[in-house]
């Protein structure tokens, strides 16, 4: 299937990116050879474009899929190229505006004028870099990542149980069926305990009936279940519990589920999937889901696990009846700073990526008591635009630890 890229507003972007990228680098020695810099910078997203039009018209697949990748990844290292620069020469302008030394007029000085020249092409140049490393990142494989999540009162049964995590896979747009397949060779060497995914599977509807088999072979002996993403909807793909359950997955759509594993199967492990609420501010995203928990007959077990494509399901007061909420959508906003998600800093909510832990008063009781809730949020298996900074694609694998 032919990748859908929104030409007109990937023109539209590289417009401004030029721009961007043409008032943020200094006049040159020679005025010819800036634009010669802009007109590279111009001729390489603009030729994968029309490449990608025509490709699109004759049905190459593959030479459209190249071709569009090029044209976003191009248009994304000018825009950051030009964005760094731009603010490089904003300081720059500033520094210049402070006149150093004692009050008499000073001859300028000509080290003075070369490092504030310089600055706006060093933070070009850094931005180029960090764009070729997001590039770089984007390209990589999801991989295996091992996370350990500790409570002081797990069943003994439980220690060491494993969870893998299949999120945000987005097949049919960077990834495919042969990514899927790489991933789980991995993950089959694990032996997982139990395996869900999380939403947003497939953005090629053909591949659904395709991926979610091979998902299932894996055969965890806790079995397979799955909550819907906003992707599910947008695509109209995979809405049916019984299309999933013929595939050899349980999906759960605001509902809960209790099944006996851990060691010797004497662990009782509750599963409880929330419904998408299909919004995209964060409060209306908290409202869905508080109204998809209160439809949930609370799962009566050992430890309570919580299915929500949404992370905003660990800020709302229905969470406190489980102890792991598992979730993603956010991709980690793909651009990760200290080993967490830069939209943790922006928004300032921690949810977007990683494992977060909280206190929370035990539900039913009076005597303060508290229990440990924790979310752990992926930077997902595939992305819609393979570009990735400090924050890569991953395939979580959970192992609850008591401690």
């Amino acid at each position: 299937m032919m990748p859908s890229f929104p030409v007109g507003f990937l023109l539209l972007l590289d417009v401004i990116a030029l721009s961007l990228l043409a008032v943020a680098l200094p006049p040159f020695a020679q005025p010819r050879r800036k634009g010669a810099v802009v007109g590279v910078a111009a001729l390489v997203p603009l030729a994968a474009l029309v490449t990608f039009v025509i490709a699109k018209g004759f049905h190459a697949v593959g030479v459209g899929r190249v071709a569009g990748a090029t044209a976003w990844l191009s248009m994304t290292l000018v825009f950051l190229a030009g964005l760094f620069g731009l603010v490089g020469r904003a300081l720059a302008t500033l520094a210049a505006l402070v006149k150093p030394g004692a009050k008499q007029e000073k001859p300028a000085d000509p080290s003075r004028r070369r490092f504030l020249r310089a600055v706006p092409q060093g933070a070009t140049a850094l931005g180029a870099a960090v764009a070729a490393g997001g590039i770089a990142t984007g390209q990589r494989a999801p991989q295996l990542r091992r996370v350990e999540l500790f409570y002081p009162d797990l069943d003994p049964a439980l220690e060491g149980f494993t969870i893998l995590q299949f999120f945000d896979l987005h097949l049919g747009v960077s990834l495919g069926l042969d990514d899927l397949d790489a991933a789980l060779l991995q993950a089959a060497a694990e032996k997982p305990d139990l395996v869900v995914i999380t939403g947003d599977v497939v953005d090629d509807r053909p591949l659904f009936d395709r991926a979610i088999p091979k998902i299932a072979a894996l055969a965890p002996p806790a079995g397979v279940f799955a909550c819907l993403g906003n992707h599910e909807y947008l695509r109209r793909i995979g809405l049916d519990p019984a299309q999933w359950k013929r595939l050899g997955v349980t999906l759960l759509r605001d509902e809960a589920t209790t099944i006996a594993c851990g060691k010797g199967g004497r662990a009782t492990l509750g599963i409880a999937g929330v419904d998408d609420p299909m919004e995209l501010r964060s409060e209306p995203v908290q409202r869905g889901i508080a109204a998809s928990l209160r439809r949930i007959s609370k799962p009566t077990s050992t430890f309570a696990l919580l299915l929500s494509h949404r992370p905003e399901a660990f800020l709302v007061e229905g969470m406190r009846d489980y102890d792991l909420v598992l979730s993603g959508h956010t991709h980690g906003g793909q651009w990760g700073l200290f080993g967490r998600s830069l939209l943790d800093a922006v928004t300032g909510r921690a949810i977007h990526w990683g494992s977060y832990a909280k206190s929370v008063l035990v539900p039913g009781t009076t005597d303060g008591r508290t229990k440990r809730v924790q979310l752990f949020t992926t930077s997902g298996f595939g992305d819609w635009f393979p570009f990735r900074v400090a924050c890569p694609r991953e395939l979580p694998l959970l192992i609850l630890r008591r401690g």
